[in-house]
């Protein structure tokens, strides 16, 4: 008996050790994974006026009046029309063609938008406009434009506070049709508009790919991910944004939540994943990781975001949530400083 009672003390300091090891390596993978960011300050949620209303007006728009979005329909070409002449009221819109230039019919453009100073470097945001098929009622990522619209119109009335040059860059094409060997589709909007950046010798801060924003819910159980042990490290709600980078690129998802958690109370997640891996479908920012740009993907994660709402996909959608995410989107951009080009180098560019 005398022998059991040292063996025991020995067995629970040991089973204590193990358990405090455990924690603390438990500890390390959740901070690794999750990359949690703090703020003591108490966030408005107060948005600019007609804000929500802008969003819904040009979610409903494209949806309901420039459906379907795909390089099949002229309705494609008519989105084009609609969204350069929103962007032109906020200032010079470049179009940039693409595709089958001896076949006018068979051009894309993609529409950039530049605001800001001339700086060293410049921050890219992009969303495309078309949808996956034809049906009448897809998204289409119409969430994410009219998020960059939003975001335009905010940066556009504070022009002269901006630390760097900022490209809004909206893009006809997301996908390449591999199936049909007849199609004009050769490449992406986005595939388009890195490479030129590349051959320019453009400098880039940051990009950022604006990809299904709008899905939020409060709900226990509406949040989904494509391997059942994140949600050991992911919240089983999806009432928040998340922002997904590769692995290593710690340093700016940690800058872009840092200044989410400063300017907006809208929760913001942070994923790292393999290089050229994304379960979500989305691609535009590996197009520009593969020029060399560091580039991340904002997105409500799409298909794993679980909705039983049977409204219509306006309806569906959290106009509220999305102007907070505007709201962090914009810290985001003033957070990100560059130096002003050399006056005598700026007849250069």
């Amino acid at each position: 008996m005398q022998i059991l009672k040292p063996f025991s003390k020995y067995l629970v300091s040991k089973l204590i050790d193990w358990v405090v090891v455990l924690f603390i390596v438990s500890l390390i993978l959740w901070a690794a994974f999750t990359l949690p960011v703090y703020s003591m300050k108490t966030h408005s949620s107060v948005l600019p006026e007609g804000s929500t209303e802008r969003l819904k007006f040009t979610v409903s728009t494209l949806i309901n009046t420039y459906n379907p979005r795909t390089y099949q329909f002229e309705t494609l070409d008519f989105t084009t029309d609609y969204l350069r002449s929103e962007l032109a009221q906020l200032g010079v819109v470049e179009v940039q063609p693409f595709g089958d230039t001896e076949n006018r019919e068979k051009i894309h453009n993609n529409l950039i938008l530049r605001l800001g100073p001339d700086t060293q470097e410049v921050f890219v945001i992009g969303a495309h406009y078309d949808t996956e098929d034809e049906s009448l009622d897809a998204e289409g990522n119409a969430s994410g434009i009219a998020t960059l619209l939003e975001l335009a119109r905010e940066l556009s009335k504070n022009q002269d506070k901006l630390p760097i040059r900022v490209q809004l860059v909206a893009y006809p094409i997301s996908k390449i049709d591999t199936k049909n060997l007849f199609t004009s589709v050769k490449t992406t909007g986005s595939e388009v508009h890195a490479k030129s950046l590349r051959r320019a010798g453009v400098k880039v801060r940051m990009m950022l790919s604006l990809d299904s924003v709008g899905h939020y819910s409060s709900q226990s159980g509406s949040q989904k991910y494509p391997y059942d042990f994140l949600h050991a490290f992911y919240p089983n709600q999806g009432n928040y944004i998340s922002v997904v980078g590769r692995l290593g690129e710690y340093q700016s998802l940690i800058d872009i939540k840092k200044s989410f958690v400063r300017s907006t109370p809208l929760p913001i997640e942070s994923f790292n994943m393999l290089d050229n891996f994304e379960p979500t479908g989305a691609k535009d920012h590996l197009y520009y990781q593969q020029q060399g740009y560091p580039s991340l993907l904002i997105t409500d994660t799409a298909k794993y975001r679980e909705s039983t709402s049977n409204k219509s996909v306006v309806d569906m959608l959290d106009y509220k949530s999305m102007g907070l995410l505007v709201k962090g989107l914009y810290q985001v951009v003033m957070d990100n400083y560059s130096g002003r080009i050399d006056p005598i180098h700026m007849a250069e560019r």
